[in-house]
């Protein structure tokens, strides 16, 4: 991070750390959110598989928890996981 505010200095008191958040697309596993501790390329590996993710950021934030995290929110479908793979060949 940049520069350290007010807010952000309250927030290293209390035991929280910078991080970034991004949104990873795995076309095994689908749409993933993700908070990790450096600032993120195009692409990441997905956290599940390993597998090279096109990824977006979300933005810049804090977290107390332990880094990298990340949560599934979207799965495909087997119909859509071929459909993908067809596209991709």
């Amino acid at each position: 991070m940049e520069r350290l505010d007010g807010l952000a200095l309250n927030f290293f008191r209390r035991g929280s750390r910078p991080c970034f958040y991004l949104e990873l697309h795995c076309s095994v596993h689908g749409d993933i959110r993700a908070a990790v501790d450096a600032k993120p390329a195009e692409r990441h590996p997905c956290p599940l598989c390993g597998s090279t993710c096109e990824s977006a950021p979300i933005g810049k934030g804090f977290t107390q928890g332990t880094l990298p995290t990340f949560e599934v929110v979207g799965t495909l479908t087997q119909r859509a996981r071929s459909r993908n793979f067809r596209f991709r060949q």
